[in-house]
């Protein structure tokens, strides 16, 4: 099975602990963190008196820790994603919850106001959409933007002859797409980034961490049935 995985060059290693390897890497995109003093500037204005701090992915953590000592220790703690959560970890900060299945499952848990959200400058707008549509006082600050790569053709050859490509984010599909073949399975680490694949592609699954043994089962004996005529390829993804 060919695998391809897309985050920049050293983002990767965290996958290492459940994807099957060998895998290659395409990397879609680069990330622009914003200067410290702009960081701390903007968190010592709307850090205090947060009730909960909202971190949206695992690349806001860095640019994030230059300020930490802005945040109250009584402000708790969300995590979108099981990455994010563990890069927080690393730097001994403490998780309250995670999001396992995106940042609209913590919604349950952010029910009083102020919380900070931080993440990258194109984050979705789904979660502090809702949580003012709720009435909640939401303070957003961008640490860093993504831009789109140019892929070279032999990049572009990687991922057309791909069987799985792992996608980490609506802004790395915006790069890959065109070049993803119908047959192709693009696996995803929650429902924000499986609708905007599911724009475009019939084949995407949710299938990050522990939920990867499931999938790749599923694809392998899909692959099989297609290769004894039992389905057609880019054909329904169901079981």
């Amino acid at each position: 099975m060919k695998i391809v995985v897309t985050r920049e060059r050293g983002h990767n290693e965290s996958l290492r602990e459940w994807l099957d390897p060998p895998f290659a890497e395409v990397p879609a995109t680069r990330t622009l963190e914003r200067g410290v003093e702009d960081v701390r500037a903007e968190l010592a204005e709307t850090a205090p008196g947060a009730t909960w701090l909202v971190v949206t992915s695992s690349r806001s953590v860095g640019p994030l820790s230059v300020g930490r000592d802005l945040v109250s220790p009584s402000t708790r703690v969300a995590a979108v994603g099981e990455a994010t959560a563990r890069a927080l970890l690393a730097l001994d900060w403490p998780v309250d919850v995670v999001g396992s299945s995106g940042a609209l499952s913590l919604l349950e848990h952010l029910d009083t106001s102020p919380i900070l959200v931080v993440g990258a400058e194109s984050a979705r707008p789904e979660l502090p959409a809702e949580l003012r549509r709720r009435g909640i006082e939401v303070r957003v600050v961008s640490l860093y933007r993504t831009e789109a790569r140019t892929l070279e053709e032999s990049e572009r050859r990687v991922l057309r002859e791909a069987d799985v490509v792992v996608v980490g984010a609506p802004s790395a599909w915006r790069v890959l797409r065109a070049d993803i073949e119908p047959r192709t399975f693009v696996v995803v680490p929650g429902e924000t980034t499986r609708a905007e694949v599911a724009r475009d592609h019939q084949r995407v699954l949710v299938g990050w961490g522990a939920d990867w043994p499931a999938v790749r089962d599923l694809v392998t004996k899909r692959f099989h049935a297609e290769s004894r005529g039992e389905f057609p390829p880019g054909g329904d993804t169901g079981p």
